[in-house]
């Protein structure tokens, strides 16, 4: 989102370790696309509504400029609904603060539609009658869609009666995205623009092959129904943002620049374990920039010219030509962070092989042919992070096939030799094919370069290839890069220009990681509580403990003995509800929840709800885990009116009355009390008489004129 001169990235973060889970949306922000400046978290799990996570969503600036983010929330019954959030403050340059209204949310499921496949939001445009529309990415049974939902005051949404699009054995949509590109030209528009001089384009990200499709095609708003051009297809064979490790991405239009940006994810392609070491896992690749090719049927992206400022020493190589097996070293630079642009070009295509229709999965024949693998235009391309001897290296590489009545061009950026180590490394093949004009006898192809990814644009940007890569050798300064031919026809490149680049700022104080602490849970001043109420049931064979909000009606977290132990563990045993109790506590604390009010519970009728050893040992473990214990089941407040005084003034429904000390004396031989006052004492006694000294004060430094006690 473009924002008062600010560039605002929202993305999906665990402030707690590189690893899935405890999703919260960070927030950075820039002026240029390339320096970025990391703030506290916009949005994270702290209401009834999206409790058990924050998921993906879009921003979307309203007339007045009001940014307004809609989002994907899982409620306790783990159904995901959509919500929205507002700047708190919009004064503040930053929009570091974000509201969440509690009338959220605005879309839940309703009937027929799959409330554990529901999310993802997109930025809403505005049509000619009003109406404020948004798409949410779902599936029924196999077939993907994109619900279209509508709304006058971006508050109460209705579902329209058919999505706006579907495809059959897609599987789940997640994170579509939907926009408007014009026929000619490459200006971006904003999302609101209709008419005949646009096409428009629909993503979406495919979780059962986890990569991202789009086509291109006509939106009828007043039917509000999108139809793709029959060049363009549906589903698995479609056209691909990126061909390699590219995912869940995301568009905004750049008023500034009057461009659309193109955000996309790169996950990593070494273990878990190896994620936890490094202490991340995943990152944002390079902006770029999208638009429509002049034949209407496909995008064109390149990097935004911003990174350019990022450039260093510069390099060229001109007319250099590469017989078959030739391999020249392009020296001067550091190969390890660079951006390189090279044009191939070749006096004729007569030596191209033909083209086997079993290769029409690009991947499959990038797999099969390979590098090694001599043809007669190709492979030729460049040899990135390579070891000095060559014995890793990672390929970004051309071969040209003959069919009927045209030329096929197969692009590969293939990782099988990339690294020597072996254990939980995925290297794959990834490869696309380029649909250009060949009778130039010309290709070009651009690779940006940074030790772990290599990114790159074949035919001007017509095909992007993302890799990870991990070498072992051809690291930092040790690390090459070649151009190479093993073709048959002499390749020649015409020019390479290739630059050493600097690293983009984070403007943090410390160069060195720090983890961010976010604390999840409504903001409180020091010294004050946020309340919970922890219903704790004590069966003879296990303990529960369930916390929910005050009401009652929302759980936060919910943990049994059992789930804490093996099955030849006695469940019921003190030792399985003491470690429920713990981690009760650490989820408490995760949310903001810094003290419990406790309701004991029993299994009805005339038994006890006195606890036994599982709930007693539960609320020690509460208590001494630093949760502040409010009261426990149905209480009585007694007030001391006087040392001497053996009357004491209890408060009820019906107020306040006065109660004889005898009472109180009575109350507490029920065998259980727990002694709280201001500040709430964190003491918890368990089948312990209390009594009252020669004072009128309860023992054990309860508040000289106020305490609770079970009754």
């Amino acid at each position: 989102m473009y924002f008062n001169g600010i560039y605002h990235l929202f993305y999906q973060y665990n402030p707690k370790g590189a690893v899935w889970g405890n999703i919260v949306w960070a927030h950075s922000i820039s002026r240029d696309l390339i320096n970025w400046k990391p703030l506290k978290a916009a949005i994270y799990p702290s209401k009834p509504f999206d409790i058990n996570g924050c998921w993906s969503g879009s921003a979307t600036v309203l007339p007045g400029n009001k940014p307004v983010i809609l989002y994907t929330g899982i409620d306790p019954q783990n159904r995901q609904v959509q919500n929205y959030a507002i700047p708190a403050n919009l004064s503040d340059p930053y929009l570091t603060e974000w509201i969440k209204p509690d009338h959220n949310p605005i879309v839940d499921p309703g009937p027929g539609v799959n409330a554990s496949a529901f999310r993802d939001p997109t930025t809403a445009w505005l049509s000619k009658s009003g109406h404020w529309k948004t798409i949410i990415g779902s599936k029924r049974k196999r077939r993907g869609m994109a619900y279209l939902y509508r709304s006058r005051d971006f508050v109460k949404w209705t579902k329209a009666k058919h999505p706006l699009h579907s495809a059959a054995n897609t599987g789940m949509w997640e994170c579509p995205d939907f926009y408007p590109v014009p026929l000619r030209g490459r200006l971006g528009l904003d999302p609101s623009v209709t008419g005949n001089w646009v096409k428009h384009v629909l993503k979406v990200s495919l979780d059962l092959t986890r990569y991202e499709y789009y086509t291109v095609g006509k939106y009828f708003p007043k039917k509000d129904k999108y139809v793709p051009d029959n060049t363009s297809v549906d589903g698995w064979s479609g056209l691909r943002y990126d061909y390699g490790n590219f995912y869940a991405s995301k568009s905004f239009y750049d008023p500034l620049r009057k461009r659309r940006v193109l955000w996309g994810w790169a996950n990593e392609s070494d273990s878990a374990q190896d994620d936890v070491s490094k202490g991340w896992a995943g990152i944002q690749l390079i902006p770029r920039t999208v638009w429509l090719d002049h034949n209407q049927k496909q995008l064109i992206q390149w990097p935004v010219e911003e990174l350019n400022t990022l450039r260093g020493k510069k390099v060229v190589l001109s007319h250099q030509k590469l017989l078959k097996g030739h391999t020249v070293e392009v020296k001067g630079i550091t190969a390890a962070q660079a951006d390189v642009e090279v044009i191939f070009s070749f006096s004729s295509l007569d030596k191209a092989e033909p083209f086997d229709p079993r290769w029409v999965d690009a991947q499959a024949a990038c797999d099969q042919l390979g590098l090694k693998s001599q043809g007669g235009v190709g492979p030729f391309g460049l040899l990135t992070l390579a070891s000095e001897n060559l014995e890793e290296f990672t390929p970004v590489f051309f071969r040209i096939f003959k069919a009927h009545h045209k030329h096929v061009v197969l692009m590969c950026s293939d990782a099988r030799s990339s690294s020597l180590k072996e254990d939980g490394l995925y290297k794959p093949a990834f490869a696309g094919y380029v649909d250009i004009d060949l009778s130039s006898k010309k290709l070009s192809l651009r690779s940006l370069i940074d030790h772990s990814v290599v990114e790159s644009f074949g035919g001007g940007g017509k095909t992007c290839i993302t890799s990870r890569v991990y070498p072992t050798k051809g690291v930092f300064n040790d690390a090459h890069l070649h151009v190479f031919n093993n073709g048959t026809e002499a390749i020649t490149v015409e020019y390479l220009s290739a630059w050493s680049m600097k690293s983009a700022r984070s403007r943090r104080k410390t160069r060195e990681p720090k983890e961010e602490t976010v604390t999840l849970g409504p903001a409180v001043r020091e010294g004050e509580h946020v309340f919970g109420v922890a219903h704790i049931f004590a069966s003879f064979n296990d303990t529960f403990i369930h916390v929910t909000d005050l009401s009652g009606r929302e759980t936060l977290v919910r943990i049994t003995g059992g789930m804490k132990v093996k099955a030849d563990r006695d469940e019921s045993s003190p030792y399985a509800a003491m470690l429920a109790a713990q981690d009760v506590s650490q989820r408490c604390k995760e949310l903001g929840i810094t003290a419990l009010h406790i309701k004991l519970r029993a299994t009805g009728g005339n038994k006890t709800k006195t606890p036994g050893p599982g709930a007693q040992s539960a609320l020690r473990a509460l208590a001494r885990s630093g949760m502040r214990i409010g009261r426990i089941g149905a209480y009585s407040c007694f007030s001391v009116i006087g040392c001497n005084s053996n009357t004491y003034r209890q408060h009820s429904k019906k107020g306040w009355k006065e109660r004889k000390k005898t009472v109180i004396h009575s109350h507490l031989q029920n065998g259980f009390a727990l002694l709280a006052a201001r500040p709430l004492s964190s003491i918890v006694l368990d089948n312990v008489a209390c009594s009252i000294d020669k004072s009128g004060v309860l023992v054990f430094g309860v508040h000289q004129d106020f305490c609770c006690v079970l009754i």
